[in-house]
């Protein structure tokens, strides 16, 4: 079956035939990380997360979470506590709302690494954190920063430290293992815990290990992570238990305790609050193939190969093999598929040990002419129709503005290209292919196609206007049209909604009222005959659903909506 089996120690091996030089290609990976950290926010769920931290960053209250003036109950407050924090730290900008979940990006790759060296060895580690690195979904949510991040990071940490005391047995590693659980409950709820959870339950199952399955000092993880989870679930006692006649979703004398620690979970179970119910339960399948790119079709191969692995060996524990990295990504993609709601950024929680699990099972074999053919020329396929892909998007559908851009992405391009000369066998030209690839890849898309593509989000175009002209935020209103969060978080303001009623009276009295509007709310405001002293517009389109009429030059105009500053 072409698996050979590697000892799972937490001693680093010895000199190892599918050996590189990891150091030079994770300094690598900043070519691509950096510049996504300065990348404007993408409205809807990026730049609306970035708007609850700034009205905490604003009003300096750090327990109610208050979307658009109504209370927030979906949630918890890690993303937005961090982000305020770094408000306060680098000012309200993009780098500041990104760089927390950067912070956790670094850790859960880390985590994989040193998880990958206690199951396995240094070098399946090492693999393991570039091929997580490098995975599509995982890169993007640096750039379109939801809490995904935050959640993968502590949830790859709590399974490391639960892994580390199970081998060691040391309280400190229980301590942080608490902390890692807490921080995932804090970023999104069960889901940053109870993953972590079934996989170290599902270790030890396999292992047999039934005297540390019911060890005592279990209770003491419980403890600490509910004292860990006290100030989240302070937060929402004190916006909601302490407040019943409060109106939240229409309902009245709502529990935030009880919605964290019970609804919560059925709700996202049952696909509530979300406008994709459909039971295809093939989505989470098709998915991880664009989503762990480069690497999905290497990743569903090993998937495949330890699934004959262990039925081969009927499940019976042998020591050179582990179910964390196989038994919790197939356990929890067929819970996903089952459930109603389909939210893609769910399996991010999952690519740590998909990583690890092909790191471990390439390494495994490495010495296999036959196997390393294969991986050689699926890469060979995957990485050439991402380059072309990413030459499309970056010569014809955005072409380079910048000459420094467009000649480092050039040098990175032949980097990538030479590695198809390099005297190497081909377990080591797959990894050197594969990651400089990637890299070329992202690179392009953080320093010239995204940015291209926030031009035409319309309310950071007008953001930039308002404060070229030293617009006052207080001065401006939103009226007839859908919030834009990435007006108000570029403007660092939070801008109140306005009827066309009370813009009649404030133009009366106010020579300096102004209105941020789309083409509906233009015409209404010009039928109720309000003078206008100045106006602006900017292109709008729906930047994080593009389309291929607007993708293509030809026919982006027609694609294209607009929005206004209007200065009545």
């Amino acid at each position: 079956m072409g698996y050979q089996a590697t000892s799972v120690t937490s001693t680093p091996t010895t000199a190892s035939a599918l050996s590189v030089p990891y150091s030079a290609l994770y300094l690598l990976l900043l070519l691509f990380y950096i510049p996504a950290l300065f990348v404007p926010l993408m409205d809807n769920d990026s730049a609306h997360h970035a708007n609850i931290a700034l009205k905490m960053y604003l009003d300096g209250n750090y327990t109610h979470l208050i979307d658009q003036g109504k209370p927030y109950l979906d949630k918890p407050h890690l993303l937005f506590w961090t982000s305020a924090l770094s408000y306060h730290i680098f000012g309200v900008n993009a780098f500041a709302y990104k760089f927390p979940s950067f912070l956790f990006t670094i850790l859960g790759t880390y985590a994989t690494y040193r998880l990958g060296w206690l199951l396995y060895n240094k070098e399946v580690g090492k693999l393991a954190g570039l091929i997580l690195a490098t995975a599509f979904a995982y890169v993007l949510s640096t750039n379109d920063v939801r809490m995904d991040a935050m959640l993968t990071g502590s949830a790859t940490f709590a399974i490391w430290q639960l892994c580390a005391y199970i081998a060691h047995k040391k309280i400190l590693h229980l301590v942080l293992a608490a902390l890692g659980l807490a921080m995932g409950f804090a970023t999104k709820g069960w889901v940053g815990a109870v993953v972590p959870a079934v996989a170290i339950l599902l270790h030890l199952l396999y292992q047999r290990n039934w005297r540390m399955l019911f060890h005592g000092r279990w209770l003491l993880l419980i403890l600490l992570f509910f004292v860990f989870i006290s100030p989240v679930l302070n937060a929402y006692y004190v916006q909601f238990d302490l407040h019943p006649a409060l109106e939240v979703r229409g309902k009245t004398n709502v529990s935030g305790a009880r919605f964290i620690l019970w609804d919560q979970n059925f709700e996202r179970m049952q696909g509530e609050s979300f406008s994709t119910r459909k039971r295809d339960v093939t989505f989470f399948l098709h998915t991880f193939l664009w989503a762990f790119l480069p690497w999905s079709l290497l990743g569903v191969y090993a998937m495949i190969a330890r699934a004959r692995i262990f039925i081969a060996t009927r499940f019976h524990y042998q020591h050179a093999l582990e179910l964390i990295t196989w038994g919790a990504p197939v356990f929890f993609i067929a819970l996903f598929s089952l459930s109603k709601f389909k939210l893609p950024h769910y399996l991010n929680i999952l690519f740590p040990l998909i990583a690890l699990l092909l790191a471990s099972h390439l390494h495994s074999t490495r010495n296999s002419p036959r196997q390393t053919k294969i991986y050689w020329y699926t890469q060979l396929f995957v990485l050439t129709g991402m380059a072309l892909l990413g030459l499309i998007l970056n010569l014809w559908v955005f072409p380079f503005q910048s000459m420094w851009v467009m000649l480092l992405a050039g040098l990175l391009l032949l980097v990538w290209l030479g590695t198809l000369f390099l005297n190497l066998e081909k377990s080591k030209r797959t990894i050197y292919w594969s990651v400089t690839g990637a890299v070329f890849f992202f690179f392009m898309h953080h320093t010239n196609f995204y940015p291209q593509l926030l031009n035409y989000q319309a309310g950071t175009t007008l953001a930039k206007l308002s404060t070229e002209k030293n617009i006052t935020p207080d001065q401006v209103f939103i009226y007839q049209m859908d919030r834009s969060f990435s007006y108000d978080f570029n403007t660092a303001y939070l801008h109140e909604t306005i009827t066309l009623d009370r813009i009649k009276t404030l133009s009366q009295v106010n020579k300096n009222l102004w209105i941020v509007t789309d083409e509906e709310g233009l015409d209404r405001l010009q039928k109720s005959g309000i003078p206008f002293q100045q106006q602006f517009q900017a292109q709008d389109y729906h930047v994080s659903k593009v389309k291929w009429k607007f993708l293509h030059p030809d026919t982006r105009q027609e694609a294209l909506s607009y929005m206004y500053l209007i200065q009545l």
